[in-house]
């Protein structure tokens, strides 16, 4: 059985889509199927070809899998428009790429989106090879790009919207991450026998293996008596990270209590530049660690921050989570009623501690009720220590895909 992925972010990053497309290829390789990807170089979170790598056309073999990877252009500045150009610069550059893959004749081509763009290519070139279509909705692009853009109503975004689903139904099978996500894809007029449950996943004994081998806090110079709430991962604008600064500023004459920002992405100046100007003192920034780091990184925190604004709670789900459930960590997440963050905390009591989101009040509270009650912590490690193993396990879920996928085929 032959496998596309058309995606714009893989290995090797190691954040978000870029390290759950790795892991899926490679596993499919492993159990011995051809695996083609089609993707740019690697880039993301801070939006610059990475060192080693150029924006140009190249093929690889990594682990079993074929890497096509294909020019794209970088903004200097992100804007929604911006983000356009730089995803039609990936459809132009990939879609010879995609031609070039009539004559192997894949018999399931699966896109991840983002980039949606690149969704009437790969339903052309199944047209062509007559195989099956997969598409994996990581983020709702287009629901992103119009809160973003203020065009959220109007003649502008009715028509965009009945373009994406017009083109979503035309797919043989369409997934996203959670059952929130699942729910909007219907809401798109997806049929019901269409929408899939392809969650993000985590190897369940790797994050508790011996890969603490790494103590961050003598490492960094963080007494082992301090709290520390750490926020870990790409470093946007869809997080609205500024309210850790300002809570952070507001609770300098808390003792012990420490602020960690480790990763990269396009908001991380920003955020330096108002700890600076502010001088707040117990916000410590430090760069994306490796990955076989993670497990270290994790369990040397107390509190997990998973912060989102508002106008995007449904339309993304933090990949980070996954990872801090299943190494039983204590999850502060901000989040509105009905999204699917707070439903998990409503289905699962004390997996987590849920605020508003944007209200800064709210979320000291919650830190000070948190770092008091030692208790309530020692319940949560353990709820979501188990919700990870039922739920979230690698294997248990890429078997899923793949049986799913193989009824596809055949």
């Amino acid at each position: 059985m032959k496998f596309l992925i058309v995606t714009l972010n893989y290995c090797p990053e190691i954040t978000g889509i870029g390290k759950y497309t790795t892991e899926m290829a490679e596993w499919l390789a492993n159990r011995n199927y051809e695996v083609r990807v089609i993707t740019a170089p690697p880039y993301y979170p801070q939006y610059k070809i990475w060192n080693g790598y150029k924006s140009a056309y190249s093929k690889i073999k990594i682990k079993n899998v074929t890497v096509f990877r294909c020019p794209l252009w970088l903004p200097l500045k992100l804007s929604p428009f911006n983000r356009i150009f730089h995803l039609v610069s990936f459809l132009i550059s990939s879609f010879p790429i995609g031609l070039l893959q009539i004559k192997w004749k894949p018999d399931l081509i699966l896109l991840n989106e983002p980039p949606f763009i690149c969704a009437p290519i790969v339903l052309l070139l199944s047209l062509i090879t007559k195989s099956k279509t997969w598409l994996h909705i990581q983020d709702f692009e287009i629901d992103i790009f119009l809160g973003l853009s203020n065009n959220r109503h109007g003649v502008i975004s009715k028509t965009i919207r009945q373009f994406e689903s017009i083109v979503t139904n035309k797919f043989t099978i369409v997934s996203s991450i959670s059952k929130r996500m699942v729910e909007k894809i219907l809401e798109k007029e997806v049929a019901s026998n269409k929408a899939f449950l392809f969650p993000n996943w985590v190897d369940t004994t790797d994050v508790n293996s011996g890969n603490n081998k790494i103590n961050f806090r003598k490492l960094w110079n963080i007494n082992e008596q301090s709290f520390v709430l750490l926020y870990s991962g790409t470093i946007g604008n869809k997080q609205g990270l500024e309210i850790i600064c300002n809570i952070a500023s507001k609770m300098q004459d808390q003792p012990n209590l420490v602020f960690l920002i480790v990763g990269e992405g396009v908001g991380k100046q920003s955020l330096v530049k108002i700890v600076e100007q502010n001088k707040v003192s117990n916000i410590i920034f430090k760069p994306m660690q490796p990955v076989e780091a993670l497990p270290s990184l994790l369990n040397c925190s107390d509190v997990h921050l998973v912060i989102q604004k508002k106008s995007f709670a449904d339309s993304v789900l933090p990949s980070k989570l996954v990872t801090i459930l299943s190494v039983g960590g204590v999850s502060l997440i901000t989040a509105d009623l009905n999204t699917e963050l707070s439903n998990l905390v409503r289905d699962n009591p004390n997996i987590a501690i849920i605020v508003e989101p944007e209200n800064e009040k709210k979320l000291i509270d919650a830190i000070l009720s948190i770092q008091a009650d030692k208790k309530l912590q020692q319940k949560i490690k353990s709820v979501a220590r188990e919700f990870a193993v039922k739920n979230l396990d690698k294997e248990s879920v890429l078997s899923a895909f793949e049986k799913q996928a193989i009824g596809l085929v055949n």
